[in-house]
C-alpha cells in the first residue's frame, strides 16, 4: 500500500519530478547511484509480455556516487533499480520504485558535456532469455514426466538462472510428460513449458526483483488500488473499446488423443461400478493407464467406480479429489493410477533399506529384492552426504550427519578439513568468497581458475542455490512419484537434512484418476448477459476450434476445460477495454483492480498494460479490461 503523503501528492496537479538509479550487484547490493532530471522517456510494463517492464531513459545527472562513463565496464555485470521521486513542497522526496533491469548495453550513452545519460533496460526476465545470457549448459536439459512443477520451476530459476529470491506457489498437477530442452535452448524456455502445463498461470519478476509462479486469478481478491477518488483527479481522457475482430465467444479445445496401458473393453455396468477383465494383470504400477467404454445403456452415474478383474473397486477421482458422474453411452474413456509415495516417520519399521543415488531432482532407489509394485511396503531411505567440487575434479565429503541442507540464498561457509573432506561452520572471514555456486542433487559446483584442490583450513564462502527438498523418488525401474502426507497432501521439503534416513511407504490405491474422453476435449461459451459477447445476444456464436501443436499437451478433460476458459477469457474479456489517459500514478501495476466511473456507469477494471511518460509533460497510457465477478 502506499503512504497518505503519496496519495495526496498523486492528487496534486502541481508535481515536481526526480528520477534515482540505484547500481546493484548481482548480489543486488546497492553499489552506488545517481539522481537527475529526465529530458525523454518511458517504461512500459505489460502483463502479457514474458519481458513485463521495460525502460528507456535519458537524463540529465545532478547528483552521481560513481564513475558513468560511456566506456565504463560497470554496466556489463550489474543491475539497476530505477526510482521515481515526488517532491513535496518541503523538499522531501517520496521514492517509488519502477523495477529492477538489465542493461541493454549496446544503449548506453553517456555526453559528458551535457551529463547526460541515456540507456534502454529490460527486466529480469532478460536475464533468462537469449537476449542476456540464459543459455543452458551444453547438452539437453530433461524434467522427466512425474516432477514436481514447482520443485523444477525452482530449480530452473536458481540452479539455472542464478535466482534465489522467488515465490513458487504449489500446483497440485505433476510435469505430465517429459519436457525436453535441446542444446542451445534457455532458461526461459524451461519457465515458459512448466508455466503453460496449466492454463491460466503467470511467470514475472516483481519491482524488488522477486520471480513468481502463480494463477492470474490471484489478484481478484485483492482491493482495489485506485477508484473515483483519485482517478477523477488525474484522468484527462477515456476511451472505452469493444474489439469485434479477434472475439469468439465459443472455444471449443482437442487436447491428446491418449493410448492407455490397457483397454479393458467395454465394461459392465453395476449400481455406481463399472467392471472391466484385463489378462494377466496382477499389479497396478505407478501411471499405469486403463481404457474402457461405457455400455449403451449407462444413464447417469455418480460416484463411479472401476472394478479390474479380482481387485478392489476403486473410485474415479477429479484431480482435485472430487468424484466423477459419467451420464454418456459408448463413450471411451481413459483412468490412470496416480503416482505417489506418502511419508511414513511414524511406521515403526521398514521392509527395505536403500541409499538413494540423486540425479539432478530424481532420487533412485535400486531394490533387487523388490520384484513387483508391492503395496503397504515400508522403505528406509538414506540420503547420501552433500558434496563440494571444485572446477569438475576434485570432491570434497560434507562430514557430519544430519547435516541441514541449506535453502535458496542462505549463505554457506564451508572449511576444508582434510584432502576430501569439509564441513558447514558458522561465518567467519573466507578464503575464497565466490559470486556464482552452481547445485546439482545435493553437490555444490565451484569453479576457480587455475586452482587444482583445496588446502586444509581453507574456507569458501558462497550464496547457496535452490536444493529441492520435495525430491521425485523413482523405485527401481517404475515412475517417478512424488511423496505425499497422511492427509493426501504434497509433503513439502521434506528431505531437510543429509546423511539422514528417511521411512517412506507405498500407499494402497485408492482411486484411480479421471482422465477424461480417450480424446481429450472440452467446449465452453460466453453465458454471462453481462458481456457485450454473449451468444444470446444479436451476435450469436462465433465458434474457435484449438487443436494440435501446443494443444496435444492436454491430457484430461478437466484441463481442456480450463484451457478453454482461458482461451474465452483472452477472446472475449481481453476485448472488452477501457484505455485512460491519465497524470501518470507511478505506483501503479498490471493484474491490479480499479473501479472507475465512465458515462455515469461505475465499473471495476483489471489494469493490463501501462505506458508512462517520463518527461515532464508527460501522461500515463493505461489499458484495462473490465473484471467480471465469474472471472475467478
Amino acid at each position: 500500500m502506499i503512504s497518505e503523503n503519496l496519495y495526496q501528492l498523486s492528487k496534486s496537479h502541481y508535481r515536481r519530478i526526480k528520477i534515482r538509479v540505484d547500481l546493484l550487484s548481482f548480489a543486488f547490493t546497492v553499489l552506488g547511484s545517481l539522481e537527475g532530471n529526465v529530458t525523454q522517456g518511458s517504461i512500459t510494463i505489460d502483463a502479457n509480455s514474458d519481458i513485463r517492464r521495460v525502460a528507456d531513459l535519458t537524463l540529465v545527472i545532478t547528483d552521481s556516487s560513481f564513475d558513468i562513463g560511456e566506456d565504463k565496464k560497470i554496466w556489463l555485470d550489474k543491475y539497476v533499480q530505477i526510482y521515481v521521486g515526488m517532491m513535496s513542497l518541503d523538499n522531501s522526496i517520496e521514492w517509488i520504485n519502477m523495477g529492477i533491469y538489465l542493461i541493454n548495453n549496446p544503449s548506453v550513452v553517456y555526453n559528458a558535456t551535457t551529463h547526460t545519460l541515456s540507456f534502454q533496460s529490460y527486466d529480469l526476465m532478460s536475464k533468462l532469455t537469449g537476449l542476456r545470457n540464459g543459455q543452458l549448459p551444453g547438452v539437453p536439459t530433461l524434467i522427466p514426466s512425474g516432477s514436481s512443477i514447482r520443485g523444477s520451476m525452482a530449480s530452473a530459476i536458481s540452479q539455472l538462472g542464478g535466482f534465489n529470491k522467488f515465490i513458487i506457489e504449489d500446483n497440485p498437477q505433476d510435469v505430465p510428460y517429459d519436457i525436453k530442452i535441446e542444446v542451445g535452448g534457455y532458461v526461459y524456455d524451461i519457465v515458459s513449458k512448466l508455466r503453460d502445463i496449466s492454463p491460466n498461470w503467470e511467470t514475472f519478476f516483481d519491482v524488488d526483483g522477486v520471480f513468481h509462479y502463480q494463477p492470474i486469478s490471484a489478484y481478484y481478491d485483492d482491493e482495489y488500488i485506485a477508484d473515483d477518488d483519485i482517478l477523477n483527479s488525474v484522468v484527462i481522457s477515456v476511451e472505452n473499446n469493444i474489439n469485434f475482430g479477434n472475439v469468439k465467444n465459443v472455444i471449443e479445445v482437442f487436447g491428446k488423443s491418449l493410448d492407455p496401458t490397457r483397454y479393458g473393453d467395454i465394461a459392465t455396468l453395476s449400481g455406481s461400478t463399472y467392471s472391466i477383465t484385463l489378462e494377466d494383470f496382477d499389479v497396478i504400477t505407478p501411471n499405469l493407464t486403463i481404457g474402457f467404454t461405457t455400455p449403451s445403456d449407462n444413464g447417469t452415474v455418480s460416484n463411479a467406480k472401476l472394478k479390474i478383474n479380482d481387485f478392489d473397486a476403486l473410485p474415479l477421482v477429479n484431480e482435485d479429489g472430487s468424484s466423477v458422474d459419467i451420464s454418456e453411452s459408448d463413450e471411451y474413456f481413459v483412468v490412470m493410477s496416480r503416482s505417489k509415495l506418502i511419508d511414513a516417520s511414524t511406521v515403526e519399521s521398514a521392509d527395505y533399506n536403500v541409499t538413494a543415488t540423486i540425479d539432478g531432482n530424481i532420487y533412485n532407489l535400486s531394490i533387487p529384492s523388490m520384484t513387483t509394485w508391492e503395496e503397504n511396503a515400508v522403505i528406509d531411505m538414506k540420503v547420501p552426504s552433500m558434496k563440494l567440487v571444485l572446477n569438475g575434479n576434485k570432491t570434497y565429503t560434507i562430514s557430519g550427519s544430519n547435516v541441514a541442507i541449506p535453502s535458496a540464498g542462505e549463505v554457506c561457509y564451508i572449511k576444508i578439513t582434510g584432502s576430501s573432506t569439509a564441513t558447514f561452520i558458522a561465518a567467519r572471514t573466507p578464503t575464497y568468497d565466490l559470486d556464482t555456486v552452481s547445485v546439482s542433487g545435493l553437490t555444490y559446483n565451484v569453479m576457480i581458475s587455475n586452482l587444482n584442490s583445496f588446502k586444509t583450513n581453507d574456507i569458501i564462502r558462497f550464496e547457496s542455490p535452490y536444493i529441492e527438498k520435495s525430491p521425485s523418488i523413482k523405485v527401481n525401474n517404475n515412475l517417478a512419484c512424488q511423496i505425499y502426507d497422511s492427509t493426501g497432501s504434497e509433503k513439502m521439503e521434506l528431505i531437510q537434512l543429509s546423511n539422514h534416513t528417511y521411512r517412506i511407504k507405498i500407499p494402497e490405491n485408492t482411486g484411480l484418476l479421471f482422465l477424461g474422453h480417450q480424446q481429450i476435449h472440452a467446449e465452453i461459451a460466453e453465458t454471462n448477459p453481462e458481456s457485450p459477447f454473449y451468444v444470446e445476444k444479436d451476435l450469436g456464436r462465433i465458434l474457435l476450434v484449438l487443436k494440435d501443436g501446443e494443444y496435444n499437451n492436454i491430457y484430461t478433460d478437466k484441463l481442456a476445460l480450463e484451457r478453454a476458459k482461458y482461451e474465452l477469457y483472452l477472446h472475449c474479456r481481453m476485448e472488452d477495454t477501457i484505455d485512460l489517459t491519465m497524470v501518470p500514478l507511478y505506483w501503479l501495476d498490471v493484474n491490479q483492480k480499479i473501479y472507475y466511473t465512465f458515462n455515469n456507469v461505475s465499473t471495476a477494471y483489471v489494469i493490463k498494460n501501462i505506458q508512462v511518460d517520463l518527461s515532464p509533460s508527460g501522461t500515463m497510457k493505461v489499458n484495462a479490461i473490465q473484471f467480471y465477478p465469474d472471472m475467478e
